[in-house]
This record gives C-alpha cells, structure tokens and sequence, in this order.
C-alpha cells in the first residue's frame, strides 16, 4: 500500500526536484516536504490540490491509500466550462458514458449487433 507520503516522494523525485525545490514551489519549508513524505504529518486538503494540480495527478489517486491509478486505463479529462454552459456537458458527458456503455454491452452479447449500436449512436436513437 503506498501512502501519500510515499506517493509525493515519488512524484518529487520522477520530477527531479530535491526536497528544498519542492518546498519553494510550495511555499513551504524543506522540513515541511520531509514530514509529509516521511508520514509524520500530512498536507492539508487546498496543499493536496496544489501538488496535484502541479505533478498532474488525480486529487483522489493522492488521497486514497488504496488506490493506484497510474496502471490503469482509467482517464481523467479536466474541463473549464463557464456556467451557462455547465449543465449541457453534464448532459452530454451522461448521455456519452451511456452509448459508450451500449456499445460495450452489445459488443459482449452479440459481435453482429455492433453496426446496429453504431448506427444508433450515429443518429442517437438510444
């Protein structure tokens, strides 16, 4: 099980960064990076996002334990969206993991139903 200390150690030195350049970046003391690193203590939540958002990792594969998702055919896509146009990506994000589910599902029922789905999809007749 690899913790969050481990997992910065990790990333910090994948990045090439000693301790004392991940510390500047941070804004934090090199005894900070050792602590967090070491698991004597741990980054506060908005410390958490910075250091995702800076090795561009999940948020969730740095606070999970258990979780290692750098294996894994599992993407993250990050949108910045203004808010008029939030709940039409919603929408369409739902209804896109949907076909992609269908298309899956007949792909495993029956292989000759996959020109149907696909000409479901084409003209969105789901």
């Amino acid at each position: 099980m690899e913790t969050l200390g481990d997992k910065i150690k990790k990333m910090r030195i994948e990045s090439n960064l000693k301790q004392n350049d991940l510390a500047e970046i941070l804004c934090v003391s090199e005894k900070t990076i050792s602590s967090w690193e070491n698991d004597r203590t741990k980054p506060d939540l908005n410390m958490i996002y910075k250091l995702s958002d800076y090795f561009k990792k999940s948020f969730y594969y740095l606070i999970n334990d258990d979780l290692n998702l750098e294996n894994t055919n599992e993407m993250q896509i990050k949108l910045k969206v203004d808010e008029k146009n939030v709940e039409k990506v919603r929408d369409f994000v739902k209804e896109m993991g949907q076909v992609f589910i269908e298309l899956f599902d007949y792909t495993l029922i029956n292989d000759e139903n996959r020109l149907e789905m696909i000409e479901r999809v084409k003209t969105k007749k789901l």
